[in-house]
């Protein structure tokens, strides 16, 4: 094996370590609050009624900031998810992301937007991180599987 070959599978490695660790941390966050950033309202209010109807807690926010704060005032550590949408107006949801990921790792991600081109940068930027696409018939199965509400534990899959 070359040296290149070696670091390459390092790399994986050490990635499918911190995807393990965040699918571990969502187990053991699912009592705490799902932080939904979206701007459109009727999809906000839409996810809002799903995951209460789960009995769990959630916030719904139309922007960065206010998201932002959330987080830090209520405490990373009781944050099940965060489900952020990347077009939100004026506001930018990859900053978000961005922001998550320096301050707070173990936050679980989940990118739900329409914008593919977008999804699929955040994607490669960030390859531990959930994206799904409002796109089809099946998005709400779909996001309910990846947040873990549909069927058995919370798991977030790349």
């Amino acid at each position: 094996m070359t040296n290149t070959e070696i670091m390459q599978r390092e790399n994986t490695l050490m990635q499918q370590d911190i995807e393990s660790s965040r699918r571990l941390r969502m187990i053991h966050r699912s009592s705490g609050t799902y932080v939904v950033v979206e701007d459109d309202e009727s999809v906000g209010d839409l996810l809002s009624v799903i995951i209460k109807t789960r009995g769990r807690s959630v916030a719904v926010f139309s922007g960065v900031k206010a998201a932002s704060d959330f987080v830090e005032s209520a405490g990373a550590e009781n944050v099940s998810c965060c489900i952020i949408d990347l077009n939100l107006g004026r506001d930018n949801g990859e900053s978000f992301v961005d922001w998550l990921e320096y301050n707070h790792k173990d936050v679980p991600v989940l990118v739900y937007t329409a914008d593919e081109q977008r999804g699929s940068d955040v994607k490669t930027k960030y390859p531990w991180i959930n994206v799904l696409f409002k796109n089809g018939h099946h998005q709400i199965k779909s996001l309910m599987d990846a947040i873990g509400l549909r069927d058995g534990p919370v798991l977030l899959t790349g």
